[in-house]
């Protein structure tokens, strides 16, 4: 992956209990990605939202392999951190109020971090092979209740399910329509069929978060 700078639009979609809800814009992301030396690639990402405090995430991967090496995010009143060294993670998080908690543990098989779909998706020439199935394997925590917080991989299967003509930042392009099952509930994303860039996704609502959009703003 080259050094870039990208810009969503993130759209409010309407609840599937409240339709009397309309589209509305929520915010938006500004993801970049730069080179450190030869070897590193940091992916820099912030959320600006329009009703609450930033997020700024940003996570180093190994450039040629995109195996995670550490993840650092934070927002006003938390934040969270995650190293990762072979088989070897570990994971630490301040909540509002003070509480802190940390899992420090082996992982059982090598696995990208949770939140990096959008890279490795863009990056698997095969995905776009006829008929292919491509397996990302996803290190993610887990946390039962009244239970410690823990490790777990989990297995998110992607595919293309289709093709449409999409208007992003005035433009009509031609897309791959992606579809993954990753939690909670799968994503869906609009992939240019040229360059394999993402230029939207979809995440499904979830508890009391209603369904999001992401659409390519800029360039």
């Amino acid at each position: 992956m080259a050094p870039a700078r990208r810009e969503f639009r993130v759209i409010s979609l309407p609840c599937e209990v409240d339709t009397a809800t309309v589209a509305h814009d929520h915010g938006s992301l500004v993801e970049q990605t730069r080179l450190v030396g030869d070897t590193t690639l940091l992916a820099i990402r912030e959320w600006r939202w329009t009703d609450r405090p930033r997020v700024s995430d940003t996570t180093s991967y190994e450039r040629s392999t995109l195996a995670p090496l550490w993840n650092h995010a934070h927002s006003q009143s938390w934040s969270a951190s995650w190293e990762v060294h072979g088989p070897h993670a570990a994971f630490v998080s301040q909540q509002p109020g003070g509480a802190r908690e940390s899992v420090d543990s082996t992982i059982e098989e090598p696995a990208f971090l949770a939140g990096s779909t959008h890279l490795l998706i863009s990056v698997t020439p095969r995905l776009y092979a006829p008929g292919v199935l491509v397996r990302f394997s996803l290190l993610d925590l887990v946390q039962e209740p009244g239970e410690r917080p823990s490790f777990a991989v989990h297995r998110a299967n992607a595919r293309v399910t289709g093709s449409e003509t999409v208007t992003v930042s005035a433009r009509r392009i031609e897309a791959w329509v992606v579809t993954v099952d990753e939690p909670p509930g799968g994503r869906t994303y609009w992939i240019d069929k040229d360059s394999h860039e993402v230029l939207m996704w979809r995440v499904p609502g979830y508890e009391s978060v209603c369904p999001e959009k992401y659409v390519r703003s800029w360039p």
